[in-house]
């Protein structure tokens, strides 16, 4: 299992683009994967999910993967989140 977490570095935050990107690369992943922002917890799989965060920029979000390609997922997930505009 691989935990950590990413900043949201968009001045749009996430928003519809990033959020569509990442929830389509999780529903191709063999891990599962679990975001956390504030008190909620969500599968970033699930588009609306993402986009009902409200996560604006500079906010923090915990992502935890667990699966046999963990390092690469989470490696990704990260990069998406703090780059994707």
């Amino acid at each position: 299992m691989v935990k950590g977490q990413a900043r949201v570095y968009s001045k749009m935050g996430l928003h519809a683009r990033p959020a569509a990107v990442i929830a389509s690369y999780v529903g191709k992943c063999e891990a599962d994967v679990v975001f956390r922002y504030k008190d909620r917890e969500l599968d970033p799989s699930r588009y609306l999910a993402l986009m009902s965060l409200g996560a604006k920029a500079g906010d923090m979000i915990e992502l935890e993967v667990n699966g046999s390609d963990e390092a690469q997922v989470y490696s990704e997930l990260k990069r998406m989140i703090e780059t994707l505009d």
